[in-house]
């Protein structure tokens, strides 16, 4: 994770919303009333005939509509919308969400970031209503909670929620892929569901299940174990230990790297793991330099692979 800068502060956000309701004409006479009501039953049962077995994708849109409005303030909390971002680089992507859920975004005034200057980077592709100076951009404390240039009061996690618990929506961001998972957007979410504040994952890429997918490794049991110890001593214990574990569950590992040490990590598993274990390795997933290749250790032994520095990767094994 780059170090954040601290954002400009900008205009408050107006509020949407508008109350529903229907107009009801007096009838003139009691037939006039019972063929009324006569008419909208049967309107009633067609529109509920269209609903139980219309296409799918229409009751969808109704779904989005119904979720899209950004919430008034004073009715209740706000909406935590996570945002998944794509896993390349904002100049390589366009827009990557659903129509649907980007309108939804589009709506927001306040979003939690991990870097400001990439959020307004990925933002600034989703066509937003507002101009960027008047959006809030919050900085998330880095894992281990000291976030260099997020504001005192961003470290504590009730603090956060000060927007949404006013009864403002506000989005979640991480610099690449889903927010809460190995990002530091996870503990704001814990802190979201503690207040009773409703969490909306919106659709996007995942490089761990794309890597998954395309392991043809074990996708009905897996563990995701994050970053492994840097050191080479404590790092090799640990694949041992992983590859035990595996093997005695049946359970693929997916492990992840800074990429400046994805070569380092990509020959720490060759060397520790046992050769018949079977190795994935998935670089630059979605981008223009993406490769995915499984092979048994002992082969990936007779040659080495050579990682781009740059590039994200994920591995995944099954001992």
């Amino acid at each position: 994770m780059t170090a954040p800068r601290r954002p400009a502060s900008g205009a408050s956000a107006p509020v949407y919303g508008a109350p529903h309701g229907h107009d009801h004409a007096n009838p003139r006479s009691r037939e006039h009333a019972h063929a009324q009501a006569h008419a909208h039953d049967h309107a009633h049962d067609r529109a509920r005939d269209h609903t139980a077995h219309g296409p799918a994708n229409q009751r969808a849109q109704n779904h989005d509509h119904d979720t899209a409005t950004p919430r008034r303030a004073g009715n209740g909390p706000g909406r935590l919308l996570l945002i998944p971002t794509p896993l390349q680089q904002p100049e390589e992507s366009g827009t990557w969400l659903l129509e649907a859920d980007r309108a939804r975004v589009a709506a927001l005034a306040h979003f939690y970031v991990e870097t400001p200057k990439t959020a307004r980077r990925w933002l600034g592709v989703l066509g937003l209503e507002r101009p960027m100076q008047e959006l809030s951009l919050h900085v998330l404390p880095d894992r281990a909670g000291k976030g260099k240039q997020a504001a005192p009061e961003a470290r504590d996690p009730a603090q956060w929620l000060v927007p949404l618990l006013a009864g403002e929506d506000a989005g979640l961001l991480s610099d690449a892929g889903c927010p809460g998972v190995a990002d530091p957007g996870g503990q704001l979410v814990a802190a979201a569901h503690a207040q009773g504040i409703e969490v909306i994952p919106l659709v996007g890429p995942s490089s761990l299940l794309l890597g998954l997918m395309a392991s043809g490794l074990n996708g009905q049991r897996f563990a995701f174990q994050g970053y492994l110890p840097s050191q080479p001593e404590e790092r090799g214990r640990a694949i041992v230990q992983l590859a035990q574990r595996s093997r005695s569950q049946r359970e693929t590992q997916l492990l992840i790297e800074t990429p400046y040490r994805n070569q380092a990590m990509a020959e720490a598993l060759i060397t520790h793991l046992p050769g018949d274990a079977r190795l994935c390795i998935a670089t630059d997933l979605t981008g223009p330099a993406q490769s995915v290749r499984t092979l048994p250790v002992s082969q990936w032994r007779k040659k080495l692979p050579e990682l781009p520095p740059k590039r994200p990767a994920v591995f995944l094994f099954l001992a």
